[in-house]
């Protein structure tokens, strides 16, 4: 049997729609941790504590950042204490990226660097199944 392709979009399209509406994540159980600042000129670095579950099969890291004026550094460092994920952010360019990494239980650190920056940044972390 053969679905005409305009039907198979608006079917996708429903399902995703309602997925939406739902909230559905895809995720059994999760942990979330963010963090959230808007700030005029500063430089400042500031370091967090993420965890990561024993029963977590997955964790991810959303980092959004758009400054005005200065750059934005960050490093993400898994409980052994591997670098797992750098990057930098410059004035005049929102950089806004999710990525996912292999579970390995314990407690990471997420520090950020903000040199005469202004602007704002958000990061949010989930560990779960």
């Amino acid at each position: 049997m053969r679905v005409p392709l305009r039907e198979a979009t608006a079917v996708l399209f429903a399902a995703s729609v309602c997925l939406a509406l739902a909230g559905c994540t895809g995720w059994d159980s999760v942990s979330r941790q963010s963090s959230e600042a808007r700030f005029g000129e500063r430089t400042e670095t500031r370091t967090w504590t993420l965890t990561v579950r024993e029963d977590a099969a997955r964790v991810e890291l959303s980092i959004d950042v758009d400054l005005s004026r200065g750059s934005a550094t960050w490093v993400l460092r898994d409980a052994d204490g591997v670098l797992r994920w750098e990057g930098e952010a410059a004035s005049g360019k929102r950089f806004r990226r999710t990525e996912r990494f292999e579970p390995l239980q314990g407690e990471w650190t997420l520090t950020l660097a903000i040199e005469q920056g202004a602007g704002r940044y958000a990061w949010t972390w989930a560990s779960g199944r």
